[in-house]
């Protein structure tokens, strides 16, 4: 069992290890790394003894990092507090704020992956939940966002680990891991939908199971009215972020641009063209979805909710990093062919390398 749990592991680390190495090569000049990114948050953001971290940083990593050393400002309410004070509990440890936020996202990357495969051999024969963490692991998208420090790979774990120990009957554990969801992204509290259905569904619904989200939640709200007057600051300030250019979802996009902002959330960079990312993440998520209803009904209400607040509320430009991380879509996988693994993955190593170099390069890839 532990030996099947490694290999997606030791897949994943090889292949992240084997880019870094390429990349470094790719933005070495005269021995140093050196990112485009570099040009706007200055060489010594990052210490010199540890220059190879620029290559796990672009866009939104910095924020995370600014506000461990910084602390909130407007307009980074919208990051929840979850990741940075992960960052904030190992830099404790490391005394380097970057270092901190790279060592959480592998360690919190590599236990999404063993979360998830043990949650899929719940529904699947063991070797299928094997090829579905394979496939998932390496898809562009779920690769490059647990190799760059973001929050997704605590959400992603935090989501998947719930699941699993609620139906493992671990409740004290699985509400912890909810409230840890919600804290890392606002919609992480959803996950509470399926284990209420679940509940309802065996009768046995334990209100005290709730509590431990909703005080999470509150407290950030807390904290939020006490420092800039707004219980609600994480999301009164996507607005400032729709009003700087970056086009959100249907809802805000007409709130804030009118009627204009139904065409202009289905644009995006460079030159507000059509994205043809949105037509993958409309066209495929929702067969996925449905095909969900084959696993787990309450798994179905879950992702279909997800992804209709997702498709109402989140910048459209980033759709796919999104969806990707709903992490029942990958349940539906299903495949028994070692072949068939092999070749996505022959073409999803190359993509994710792909990503992760116009992540460095400041292009926006979601």
């Amino acid at each position: 069992m532990v030996r099947v749990l490694c290999i997606p592991l030791i897949v994943t680390a090889v292949v992240r290890v084997l880019g870094a190495t390429l990349l470094c090569s790719l933005f070495n000049v005269k021995g140093v790394v050196q990112t485009p990114w570099m040009q706007q948050y200055g060489w010594n953001s990052i210490s010199a003894s540890t220059n190879w971290l620029w290559l796990f940083n672009a866009w939104d990593s910095f924020n995370f990092g600014f506000i461990v050393t910084q602390g909130y400002h407007e307009p980074n309410y919208t990051y929840l507090p979850g990741y940075p004070l992960l960052i904030h509990l190992v830099t404790l440890i490391t005394g380097n704020v970057w270092l901190a936020a790279f060592i959480a996202t592998q360690i919190f990357a590599a236990a999404s992956i063993i979360m998830f495969q043990l949650t899929a051999e719940i529904y699947l024969p063991r070797r299928e939940a094997l090829y579905s963490t394979l496939i998932m692991a390496t898809f562009p998208y779920v690769f490059i966002f647990t190799a760059l420090s973001y929050s997704e790979p605590v959400f992603f774990f935090s989501t998947i680990a719930a699941w699993y120990f609620y139906k493992k009957r671990k409740l004290s554990l699985s509400t912890i891991l909810v409230g840890l969801a919600t804290l890392t992204r606002i919609y992480g509290i959803l996950i509470l939908l399926p284990v209420f259905l679940s509940m309802k569904k065996a009768r046995k619904v334990n209100a005290y199971y709730f509590i431990t989200p909703v005080v999470a939640l509150a407290a950030w709200g807390f904290y939020c009215l006490i420092t800039v007057g707004n219980v609600l600051a994480s999301l009164a300030e996507e607005g400032t972020w729709v009003q700087t250019g970056i086009n959100y979802g249907l809802v805000p996009s007409i709130v804030y641009q009118g009627l204009r902002g139904i065409v202009m959330c289905c644009t995006g960079p460079p030159n507000n063209n059509f994205d043809p990312a949105l037509l993958i993440a409309v066209a495929l998520l929702p067969f996925l979805i449905v095909r969900i209803s084959n696993i787990d009904r309450s798994l179905l209400a879950y992702s279909a909710t997800l992804f209709g607040m997702l498709i109402l509320t989140a910048p459209v430009m980033s759709l796919l990093r999104y969806d990707s991380f709903v992490f029942p879509i990958w349940l539906t996988v299903g495949v028994k062919n070692s072949w068939a693994v092999i070749l996505c993955m022959a073409l999803f190593v190359p993509l994710s390398l792909v990503l992760w170099y116009y992540a460095l390069t400041r292009y926006f890839i979601g």
